[in-house]
C-alpha cells in the first residue's frame, strides 16, 4: 500500500483516503499495552513496505524479524475479520 511518487493529485487523494481509513480500524484492533508499537510496525512494513528484518534493525524494539511477522499477521487477520483485506 506504498504510494506510487509519480501519482496523479486524484490517487493521491484517494490514497489519503485510505490510509485514514486503515489508521482508524488499526487503533481499534492494535490495542492494549503493546498497541502504539504494533501499530507503528504494521505501517512500517505494509503501509512503507519495510521487511520484518529493517524494523527489528531501525526500531529500538525488542522483537526479531519472527516477532515482527507475527505481530503484522496478527493485525492483518483482526484487519480481515473487520472487512479490510490487505
Amino acid at each position: 500500500m506504498v504510494l506510487d511518487p509519480g501519482a496523479d493529485p486524484e490517487c493521491r487523494a484517494i490514497w489519503r483516503q485510505l490510509h485514514g481509513r486503515l489508521r482508524r480500524h488499526l487503533t481499534e484492533v492494535a490495542s492494549g499495552p503493546h498497541g502504539p508499537r504494533d501499530r507503528k510496525i504494521f505501517e512500517l512494513a505494509v503501509l512503507e513496505g519495510w521487511s520484518s528484518r529493517e524494523i527489528a534493525r531501525g526500531l529500538p524494539l525488542s522483537l526479531s524479524p519472527a516477532g515482527i511477522d507475527t505481530v503484522v499477521s496478527r493485525l492483518r487477520r483482526r484487519l480481515r475479520n473487520r472487512g479490510l483485506m490487505l
